[in-house]
């Protein structure tokens, strides 16, 4: 339910935070801005899905050390 709940989250802060990429777009047509934004922001989401992927192979083997 926890590894779950980091997607809900997540996905809740995308739809709030994604307009202001857009709003980059709007200021910066040379896509400088806009292209930055967009790294930052697709890194961030890359970075969140390698660490719960880590913090859940590690409760998996919590999980079966209490099991035995």
């Amino acid at each position: 339910m926890e590894y779950i709940s980091v997607f809900i989250v997540g996905g809740f802060l995308l739809w709030l935070l994604n307009p202001i990429i857009g709003m980059f777009r709007q200021h910066s047509e040379t896509g400088t801005v806009y292209l930055f934004s967009n790294y930052m922001w697709d890194g961030i989401v890359f970075i969140i899905l390698i660490l719960t992927g880590f913090w859940f192979i590690r409760k998996l083997k919590e999980w079966q050390e209490v099991r035995y």
